[in-house]
C-alpha cells in the first residue's frame, strides 16, 4: 500500500512539474520573469506586454509551487501506528477508522517512535469531546491519505461509557 501511496505521488509531482514548465514558458514568450516589474517608470502598465498573461501565469506558478511542496512534504510522511482493532459504537468507528488502517499524523503528531507514543495519548486527553483531525492511509482502499476527524469522549453512539475515550487499539509500526 505505501508504494501505490509513493508512485502516486511521484506522478502528481512530474504533472505539477510540467504544468509548472508550461507556465514558465509563457514567461519566457513574454521575455519577462516572475520578479520582472510589469510597469514603466511613470506607474503605468508597459504596452509592450501582455499583462493578462503573465499576471495569470505568474499566480499559476505561485499555486503550483505550494502544490509541489505539499506533495512533496506528504512523501516524506510515513505511517507510525496502526489501528489493531476497532469496537463498533466507538468515537473511532464514528470516526471512520478500521483495522489495518495506518496512522500518518495524528493531530500535530507525525513519524512517532515507540518511545514517544504516550504524546498521543497526551493529545487524547487534552481534546475530550473536541474533533482531533488524523490522516491515515485506509486499509480497504487505494493508497491515497484520508483525513478523519476523531472525537475522544467516555459516552459513546449507544450511550453507554466506554472505558477508552477512542474504543480502538492503535499499536506502534516499526521505525
Amino acid at each position: 500500500m505505501a508504494k501505490e501511496h509513493i508512485n502516486h505521488l511521484i506522478e502528481k509531482k512530474e504533472e505539477i512539474e510540467k504544468k509548472l514548465l508550461q507556465q514558465e514558458d509563457i514567461l519566457k514568450a513574454n521575455k519577462v520573469t516572475m520578479s520582472d516589474s510589469l510597469i514603466d517608470r511613470e506607474g503605468f502598465p508597459r504596452g509592450d506586454l501582455d499583462i493578462p498573461t503573465i499576471r495569470s501565469a505568474r499566480i499559476q506558478i505561485i499555486r503550483l509551487q505550494n502544490d509541489l511542496k505539499d506533495v512533496i512534504i506528504s512523501n516524506t510522511a510515513s505511517p507510525f501506528a496502526l489501528v489493531n482493532s476497532v469496537i463498533v459504537g466507538s468515537p473511532a468507528y464514528k470516526a471512520g477508522l478500521r483495522q489495518g488502517d495506518q496512522i500518518l499524523k495524528f493531530s500535530h503528531l507525525e513519524g512517532l517512535k515507540e518511545s514517544e507514543f504516550t504524546k498521543l495519548a497526551e493529545v487524547v486527553q487534552a481534546n475530550i469531546d473536541k474533533p482531533i483531525i488524523i490522516s491515515i492511509l485506509k486499509s480497504d482502499r487505494d493508497s491515497q491519505p484520508v483525513d478523519l476527524s476523531l472525537v475522544p469522549s467516555y459516552t459513546w453512539d449507544d450511550g453507554h461509557r466506554g472505558q477508552s475515550l477512542l474504543g480502538c487499539h492503535i499499536v506502534t509500526l516499526s521505525n
